[in-house]
């Protein structure tokens, strides 16, 4: 007999050895037999199984495997559960793999691959190679594996990342191999690194990608010159509304307001809400309290230290007031005054120079007076006029 006169009758007849009853109904083998385990079909060759089909009934749940080279590959369960790697798949479950050496492969692909899905099921799972995690879809949309049902929650043990829907936003604990760094991304830049220098007991908090500006606090330094790459650059910002419209460049501002109207000035340090608050285009100022040199637009190298201290100033420069209103209503440069009130109601007097508190207070437009002590010159309007003592 060769191989193309083969039929279905003479596979009855080569089985009717093993079986107790064999029907050949058309083209269609119907074999039955007696007992708890039965190869029905069993392919062999130089006397060892290759593949087996063996089908189960008494004593247990009715069940056929499939078995390659003796060993148990799949098994079809009554009710129709399926098990892989195992006789007995769980009851409960649909499909049970079962191995000590083996794991299961989900597809693999690239976000953007992942996101161009079309009309994903609920509970599609992949693996994103571009994020190294799992991925499943639920009905407000892809969450990656371990993430909160709210795209956002706290991962699970084994989880590394926090992150939003799209997962341009995410906390990330471990990026890289234990490089222990706790890295934050914003709208995919990475925002934001906490780390501990080794050997040390220092945390360090470092903010990449934010051109060396260190900020603080709700709508400050919100401004972007898209045409001027050298402006936003290496400003420290702490408080609310401050630098608002700012296109400068390294200056410490701290304090709510302060520097709040800024529009191209650099090295300037403002501490205290509405210092320099009016500054638009000035340099090298210092202005330490609350509203310190507050009107200050386009001024220069000015020194004020204390509540309401140059406040009025304006555009002129060069001049240092230490004090509680210091200086208050002066317009011009050149003047010099340290202690309370000293020359708190200057306007225009120019090259004036108040040591003591109240010295000078009366002098508005008078040229080229020293006063030293307690209320010195006191009720001075003149020029070139020199008192020291109280």
């Amino acid at each position: 007999m060769n191989s193309s006169s083969f039929s279905m009758k003479h596979l009855a007849l080569l089985l009717t050895i093993s079986f107790g009853s064999i029907n050949l109904i058309g083209q269609q083998l119907d074999l039955e037999w007696n007992g708890n385990e039965a190869d029905v079909l069993s392919f062999t060759e130089g006397g060892l199984q290759r593949f087996a089909i063996e089908g189960h009934t008494a004593g247990i749940t009715d069940r056929i495997t499939f078995k390659i080279r003796g060993l148990d590959a799949l098994t079809f369960y009554q009710g129709g559960s399926i098990g892989i790697g195992t006789l007995l798949p769980h009851s409960s479950a649909l499909l049970d793999l079962s191995s000590t050496s083996s794991g299961i492969l989900f597809p693999r692909m690239t976000s953007i691959e992942r996101m161009s899905i079309g009309s994903a099921a609920i509970g599609l799972m992949v693996y994103d190679i571009d994020t190294g995690s799992h991925w499943h879809y639920n009905s407000t949309g892809w969450r990656e594996l371990g993430s909160g049902s709210g795209g956002g929650g706290i991962g699970v043990p084994g989880s590394n990342r926090l992150l939003d829907t799209d997962g341009d936003t995410k906390v990330d604990v471990k990026e890289n191999p234990n490089e222990d760094l706790v890295r934050v991304d914003l709208g995919g830049v990475e925002s934001l690194i906490l780390t501990r220098t080794n050997g040390t007991s220092f945390s360090r908090l470092m903010l990449p990608n934010n051109d060396g500006n260190l900020i603080i606090g709700e709508n400050s330094l919100t401004k972007i010159d898209q045409f001027d790459t050298g402006d936003n650059e290496n400003n420290t910002v702490i408080g609310s509304n401050i630098m608002t419209f700012s296109n400068g460049f390294g200056n410490v501002a701290i304090g709510n307001n302060a520097m709040e109207n800024d529009n191209g000035s650099f090295s300037n340090v403002a501490v205290g809400r509405y210092s320099l608050q009016s500054s638009t285009y000035a340099s090298e100022n210092v202005a330490v309290g609350v509203t310190a040199l507050q009107s200050n637009s386009t001024g220069s190298k000015n020194t004020a230290i204390g509540l309401g201290a140059l406040k009025g100033n304006i555009t002129s420069g060069n001049n240092t007031a230490v004090g509680f209103d210091a200086l208050r209503k002066n317009t011009v440069g050149g003047n010099t005054a340290v202690g309370a009130s000293a020359l708190s109601n200057n306007i225009d007097g120019l090259r004036n120079s108040a040591l003591g508190s109240g010295a000078l207070v009366t002098n508005i437009s008078g040229n080229d007076n020293t006063a030293v002590g307690d209320r010195a010159l006191l009720l001075n309007t003149g020029s070139k006029n020199t008192a020291i003592g109280s």
